[in-house]
C-alpha cells in the first residue's frame, strides 16, 4: 500500500530543506523506492536562487512534483484570504495523486515557518490531514526543558493534536549544542557567520543527550548535532554572488567560513577571526598602518577601487607575498551590505557540498526507522474525506454517465450541471423551458458547456403516456389523468430513467423527499435481490468517512429488513473504496441492556452473519463503542469492531435521522445523501438547502451507482 510522510518544522530556521534532504540521503542508501511531492513552496521567491530539495532530488534521481507553478505565495495568501482555501486543498489532492500513482512512498516537505508570511501552521496541519500522512516533526533540542524532556516533545506537538494525534510518527531533533554567544560581535564591528547570525557551535553532541531514553509517547528518529565544519561557502559561489572581478592568486575552491566589513574602527586591529574569512573593506579605507592586518585574510574584497591604482598595486604587491586572493567591487557601500543582508548559506552551497550535507544528516537516522519504510508490512489507513470526495470525482469520469436534472431552472443546480459538464463527471440532461434555463443562465454569467442537453418536456410528454399508463395499469388510471400526472418534471424525469434514456436521475433541490422518491417507488421499484429501497448517507468526519443507514426512508424495520439494510450498505462501502466494518447501533452494548430494539439488532446481526459470513460485523453496539477505540476495550473488548465501525445502521429511522443532523450541524461536518440502494435505477434525493458543491457530488455518486 502506498504511504506518505511529511516532515514538518515546529519553529523557524530549523533547517528544514537540509533536514529533508537527509532523510532523502538515508532512504536512497536504503535503496526504498519513494517520490517526492511539494504542495506550497513559496520561500524561493527568485527563480535563481538555490533549491536544495529539487537538487537533491536529481542527485538521487527521484521524482519530484512541486506545485509552485501552480499558486505563487500572492495566489495562495488571496485564496486564503478569500474563504477559498478548499479550492486550493482540491487542487493539491488532484495533483497528489497524479504524481503518486507509481510511488511506494511519498515523501512532503512542509510549509517553513517564516515571519514574514501569513502563519502557515495550521495548514501544514491540515494538508497532512487530508493527504493521510504520517508527521515527522523537526525541532530545535532546547536544553532548558531537558529535565522535563518527554513534556517538552509532547509541547511541541500539541499545535499538531499532541499524543492523541496517532498520526504523529516521530520527532527530529536538529541543531542540537547550538548556542548562542554575545562575544562575537564585540571583536569586530560586524562580522556574519554564514546561514545564522552570532551564533557558535560545538561538534560533540550532549552527552546526557545521548543518555536520554525514547520513554515519550512519540519517539525520536534522529538528534542531528551541529557541526561547525559544514558552515561554509565556497569563493566561486560568493564571486558570482556580487558579481566582483578577479585580480589575482584566484582559486575557486576555497572555502570562506567568515566575512568581516572593515568600518574604520580600531577593534578590527585585534580581531581573532581572520582564518577562513573574506575581508569586505572599502579601498579608500586602507592605509598603511592597516597593511600587516590584511596579512591575515584568505581573501580580500575591495569596494570602490578604482582611481585607486596606487593603493591598489600596494595590496597586489601584498598579496602576491601571501598568497592573499584578491576579488574588486565598483559599488558603494550600502549596496554591499544589501547584497550581505540576503546571502543565505544554503543559496550558495555547491553541489558537492550539498551531497556531503545530506551524507551528515543522514548518518543521525534511526536505521530500524529507516527500515520499516519498506511498505511491504505498512497497512493502509482509511481514506481522509476529501481523499473521500476526490476518489467520488474520479470514480464518476471512468464511464460518464447520463444523469437527468428535472429542476433544471434552479440556479445551483445550473451550476452544479455545468461545472460536472466541464470537469468530465457527467453528462447532465437538463428537464426544463430552454429558454428560460438559457436566460438564468445568462442573467447570472453562466455560459453552458456544449455537452449539456437541454429537453423540453413539452417536446416529450406525449410519448410518454403509453408508458405511464402501462406500468400504472394496476390502478387504470385514464389518459387525462396521465398527462396531468406528466406535466410533472420529476415523474417524466423518471419515465425517462425507466426507459433507458438517461443512466441516473437527481432531484429535490426545490421539491420535498416525498414527491422526489414517490415516482421511484412507483415506477422503478426494487431489484430482483432486495426487497426495499433503504438509504445512506456518506458522513465526512473529520479523520474518516462513515455511512449512515437508514436515515431517511425506513420508519421501523423488523429484524430482516435492518439485515437488509446493513448488507445494501456494506455493498454500497465497497461499491465507493469503504472498508465495511458495520455496527448495528442500540442503546445498549453486547448483553447489557435488554429489550425489543435490543433483540431486533441483535436478531439482525445474526442474519447479516449467516448471509455473509465475510462480513466484519457486530452488534448491538452503542455508538461510542462503535466508533472509540478506548470506549470499545472498555465496553466490549471482544468486539471485532473495536471501535473503527465505518458503516453504522441505526434500529430505527427516529434514531437514525435525528442521530445524522445532530452530528452534521454539531460537528460542523459535510455529508452526502441521501443515497438510494436497492433501487433497480439511480435516483436520488437533494436537501432543499443543498449546495452546489453538495448537488455535484450526488450527481457523481448516481453516475457510479448507473455503473455496471
Amino acid at each position: 500500500m502506498s504511504r506518505t510522510i511529511m516532515l514538518i518544522p515546529t519553529e523557524k530556521n530549523i533547517g528544514l530543506s537540509h533536514v529533508f534532504s537527509g532523510i532523502m540521503h538515508a532512504i536512497s542508501q536504503a535503496s526504498i523506492l519513494y517520490t517526492v511531492f511539494r504542495p506550497i513552496d513559496y520561500i524561493y521567491e527568485d527563480e535563481n536562487k538555490f533549491d536544495i530539495i529539487k537538487y537533491s532530488s536529481s542527485i538521487y534521481n527521484i521524482s519530484y512534483t512541486s506545485m509552485r507553478s501552480q499558486y505563487s505565495l500572492k495566489n495562495i495568501i488571496q485564496l486564503l484570504c478569500s474563504n477559498q482555501k478548499h479550492i486550493l486543498m482540491e487542487n493539491i489532492i488532484e495533483t497528489f495523486y497524479q504524481q503518486q500513482k507509481n510511488s511506494a512512498i511519498t515523501l512532503i516537505p512542509g510549509i517553513s515557518i517564516h515571519n514574514k508570511y501569513f502563519d502557515f501552521m495550521q495548514l501544514n496541519c491540515e494538508i497532512a490531514k487530508m493527504l493521510n500522512a504520517d508527521i515527522i516533526l523537526i525541532s530545535k533540542f532546547n536544553k532548558n526543558y531537558f529535565d522535563s524532556f518527554v513534556e517538552y516533545i509532547e509541547f511541541i506537538s500539541l499545535p499538531y493534536g499532541g499524543t492523541k494525534n496517532k498520526r504523529i510518527k516521530g520527532v527530529i531533533l536538529n541543531q542540537i549544542n547550538f548556542l548562542k554567544n554575545s562575544n562575537i560581535k564585540k571583536d569586530l564591528d560586524w562580522i556574519r557567520l554564514l546561514e545564522v547570525n552570532k551564533y557558535k557551535y560545538t561538534k560533540k553532541i550532549d552527552k546526557n543527550l545521548e543518555k536520554l531514553k525514547d520513554n515519550n509517547s512519540i519517539p525520536i528518529i534522529a538528534k542531528i548535532p551541529w557541526d561547525s565544519n559544514l558552515d561554509f561557502i565556497r569563493l566561486y559561489n560568493l564571486k558570482k554572488y556580487f558579481n566582483a572581478k578577479i585580480i589575482n592568486n584566484y582559486r575557486k575552491d576555497l572555502i570562506i567560513k567568515f566575512i568581516a566589513i572593515f568600518q574604520n574602527s580600531e577593534r578590527f586591529l585585534y580581531a581573532k577571526y581572520y582564518k577562513e574569512s573574506l575581508l569586505i573593506i572599502l579601498t579608500n579605507q586602507i592605509n598603511k598602518n592597516f597593511y600587516s592586518i590584511l596579512e591575515k585574510f584568505q581573501a580580500i574584497l575591495l569596494v570602490g577601487s578604482e582611481n585607486n591604482y596606487k593603493k591598489i598595486q600596494n595590496i597586489c604587491n601584498i598579496a602576491d607575498n601571501k598568497k592573499i586572493i584578491l576579488l574588486s567591487l565598483e559599488t558603494d557601500y550600502l549596496s554591499i551590505l544589501k547584497k550581505l543582508k540576503y546571502l543565505k548559506l544554503k543559496y550558495l552551497k555547491s553541489n558537492q557540498d550539498i551531497f556531503e550535507t545530506n551524507a551528515y544528516i543522514a548518518k543521525f537516522f534511526d536505521n530500524t526507522w529507516i527500515s520499516s519504510l519498506n511498505t511491504s508490512s505498512y497497512i493502509q489507513k482509511i481514506d481522509s474525506p476529501q481523499i473521500f470526495q476526490y476518489n467520488i470525482l474520479q470514480l464518476a469520469r471512468k464511464e460518464l454517465k447520463n444523469i437527468i436534472l428535472p429542476e433544471a431552472c434552479d440556479l445551483r443546480i445550473l451550476k452544479a450541471a455545468n461545472i460536472c459538464a466541464k470537469k468530465n463527471i457527467a453528462r447532465c440532461t437538463l428537464l426544463g423551458d430552454p429558454k428560460n434555463i438559457q436566460q438564468i443562465a445568462y442573467q447570472n454569467g453562466i455560459v453552458l458547456e456544449k455537452n449539456i442537453h437541454i429537453v423540453n418536456p413539452l417536446d416529450i410528454q406525449k410519448k410518454y403516456i403509453p408508458r405511464i399508463m402501462n406500468l400504472r395499469k394496476k390502478k387504470e388510471i385514464s389518459e387525462k389523468i396521465a398527462i396531468k400526472q406528466l406535466k410533472n418534471n420529476i415523474i417524466l424525469a423518471t419515465l425517462m430513467l425507466d426507459a433507458g434514456v438517461v443512466d441516473g436521475l437527481v432531484a429535490g433541490a426545490i421539491s420535498t423527499t416525498a414527491d422526489t422518491l414517490r415516482p421511484a417507488f412507483q415506477f422503478i421499484k426494487t431489484t430482483q435481490k432486495n426487497s426495499l429501497i433503504s438509504s445512506i448517507f456518506f458522513m465526512l468526519l473529520p479523520e474518516k468517512t462513515v455511512i449512515y443507514g437508514d436515515c431517511a426512508i425506513n420508519v421501523d424495520p423488523n429484524a430482516y429488513q435492518l439485515a437488509e439494510i446493513a448488507i445494501q450498505s456494506a455493498n454500497s462501502a465497497i461499491q465507493f473504496g469503504i472498508d465495511p466494518k458495520i455496527a448495528m447501533i442500540s442503546y445498549s452494548t453486547g448483553y447489557s441492556g435488554t429489550g425489543i430494539s435490543v433483540e431486533k439488532v441483535r436478531q439482525a446481526t445474526c442474519i447479516v452473519k449467516s448471509k455473509y459470513p465475510e462480513f466484519i460485523i457486530d452488534g448491538p453496539l452503542q455508538y461510542d463503542a462503535a466508533m472509540v477505540q478506548k470506549i470499545s476495550q472498555s465496553k466490549s473488548p471482544h468486539s471485532c469492531i473495536s471501535g473503527n465501525a465505518t458503516v453504522l445502521i441505526f434500529p430505527d429511522l427516529n434514531t437514525g435521522n435525528t442521530t445524522y443532523k445532530a452530528v452534521q450541524r454539531s460537528a460542523n461536518i459535510s455529508c452526502i445523501g441521501p443515497i438510494l440502494q436497492g433501487i433497480r435505477k439511480p435516483v436520488n434525493d437533494l436537501s432543499r438547502g443543498a449546495s452546489v458543491e453538495d448537488i455535484i457530488y450526488v450527481i457523481a455518486v448516481t453516475a457510479i451507482q448507473s455503473m455496471k
